[in-house]
C-alpha cells in the first residue's frame, strides 16, 4: 500500500500555541505557504500554493481511500486538508509519526527526537526551523489598526522580501518530510488495536469539550478581583511602589529576616516553615503573595482563547502524551 509523506508551513495572525489548533485553523488569516510530500521511499517534492494549483498526484492520493496518508502531529494537516483546501480526509486513512515515536518513549518534539535517534544531519531535521518560522509564519505586523483608510492589513514576509531565507523555508519544509519518514523507519509500527485507539482519539479532539464560556468569563473575572484585592494589601504592607516587582519584593523581605536570594516557591515555602528570621510583616506579605499567585487566571484566559466558535474546546488530549505508560496527556504536541 502507497504511504503519502507530507508537511505544510503556514501563516497566521495568530499563535497557534495560544489559540489552539481549531482556531488557528479556521481563521481567515490563516493560510498554507507550502506543502511538502514524498510517495514510499520517493524524492520529496515541494508545493507553493501561491505559484500553482495543488500537484495532480497529490490531489489524487489525498483522495485516494487505499493510499495511507502520514504527517507529524498528522491533526495539523488533516485540519489544513479541510479548513484550507476544501478536503475531508477520513481519520482512518491517517497514521502518525509523532505516535509511533511516543509509542516507544521517544520524544514528542521533532527536532528532540532526530536528535534521540541520532539521525545523520542529511536525515535529521533542521534546527533553524524556529528562526524561519518565526520569519515568515508570523505577521511583520499584526494590522487591524484604524487608519484614514480603512483597517489595516496584516503584512508578512515572504518570497518577495526575503528570497534567500525563503529557500531555507522551502528547504525546512522538504527536510520535516525526510526527517518524519526516517523516523518511520527507525521506530515500530502500532498494533491495530492501538491505531483503533488514535482513531477514537481523533474523534474525541476533533468534536471537542461544551464549555461554559460564561463561567470561564466569570471564574476570570473573580480571579482578577481577588488578585487585585491581594496586590493592594500587599502594597499598604509594604509600602512598594510595585508590589507585583520580583526585585522591588526580594529587596524589601530581605530587609526584613527573608534569608535566600530568590522568591522561588520552595525557598518562600521554607522561610514561612522558619528558616531565616522573619518579622511579622514579612510573613504576612509572603503568605498574601502566595495567594495572589494562586488565584492566577492564566488557565482560565488560555481557554477563553482556545473556545471555538461553537463553544467547545478541541484537541486538549494527547495521545501518549506520558510517553512511559502510554496515558493521555494534556495538549496537542509540537
Amino acid at each position: 500500500m502507497t504511504t503519502l509523506h507530507q508537511d505544510f508551513e503556514s501563516r497566521s495572525v495568530l499563535d497557534i500555541y495560544e489559540v489552539g489548533l481549531d482556531r488557528y485553523a479556521t481563521d481567515p488569516t490563516t493560510e498554507i505557504l507550502m506543502g511538502a510530500y514524498a510517495f514510499d521511499d520517493g524524492p520529496v517534492k515541494l508545493w507553493l500554493p501561491h505559484e500553482s494549483d495543488m500537484p495532480a498526484e497529490l490531489l489524487e492520493a489525498v483522495e485516494d481511500p487505499h493510499v495511507i496518508k502520514t504527517a507529524w502531529n498528522s491533526a495539523f494537516e488533516r485540519a489544513m486538508y479541510y479548513w484550507k483546501l476544501g478536503i475531508e480526509v477520513p481519520i482512518t486513512q491517517w497514521r502518525d509519526s509523532m505516535i509511533r515515536a511516543r509509542y516507544m518513549a521517544l520524544p514528542g518534539n521533532l527536532l528532540d527526537c532526530s536528535k534521540a535517534l541520532g539521525l545523520p544531519v542529511d536525515e535529521a531535521k533542521d534546527a533553524d526551523g524556529t528562526r524561519l518560522k518565526n520569519l515568515f509564519c508570523m505577521p511583520a505586523k499584526a494590522g487591524g489598526q484604524e487608519t484614514l483608510f480603512g483597517i489595516s492589513e496584516p503584512i508578512f514576509r515572504d518570497w518577495t522580501t526575503d528570497p534567500v531565507d525563503w529557500q531555507l523555508f522551502c528547504e525546512y519544509c522538504r527536510q520535516d518530510v525526510v526527517a518524519e519518514r526516517a523516523i518511520e523507519k527507525k521506530t515500530f509500527d502500532l498494533p491495530e488495536r492501538e491505531w483503533q485507539a488514535w482513531f477514537l482519539d481523533q474523534e474525541i479532539n476533533d468534536r471537542g469539550i461544551l464549555t461554559d464560556t460564561g463561567l470561564v468569563a466569570g471564574g476570570s473575572w473573580i480571579a482578577e478581583t481577588v488578585k487585585g484585592e491581594l496586590l493592594e494589601r500587599l502594597g499598604s504592607i509594604t509600602g512598594l511602589e510595585n508590589p507585583n516587582s520580583r526585585d522591588q519584593m526580594l529587596g524589601w523581605a530581605r530587609e526584613r529576616g527573608y534569608p535566600f536570594h530568590t522568591l522561588g516557591k520552595a525557598f518562600v515555602n521554607r522561610a514561612l516553615a522558619g528558616e531565616g528570621s522573619l518579622t511579622p510583616e514579612c510573613k504576612e506579605a509572603l503568605a498574601i503573595r502566595q495567594q495572589a499567585a494562586k488565584t492566577s487566571a492564566t488557565k482560565l484566559v488560555s481557554i477563553a482563547n482556545q473556545v471555538s466558535s461553537d463553544g467547545r474546546l478541541r484537541h486538549q488530549f494527547s495521545y501518549f502524551g506520558a510517553s512511559r505508560t502510554g496515558r493521555w496527556s494534556s495538549g496537542s504536541g509540537e
